[in-house]
């Protein structure tokens, strides 16, 4: 978890600006339970935390530990 800085514009059509969290998370991509584990993961956020939305983006990457 990391932390950040964010705005969005909201339902109003208002910009916000706030801090943020951002959340890594590896898991394999062709793995479609972990995909919908990450998406409770993302509607826990916003109900817990009165979000209209989160963010989410998925790349592939190569991940090695040297």
């Amino acid at each position: 978890v990391l932390d950040g800085q964010g705005q969005w514009r909201g339902s109003d059509g208002e910009v916000q600006r706030e801090s943020s969290k951002v959340l890594l998370i590896l898991a394999p991509s062709d793995d479609d339970a972990a995909e919908d584990l990450i998406d409770e993961v993302s509607t826990e956020y916003k109900r817990q935390f009165d979000q209209e939305s989160v963010l989410k983006t998925v790349n592939k990457t190569c991940v090695a530990f040297q």
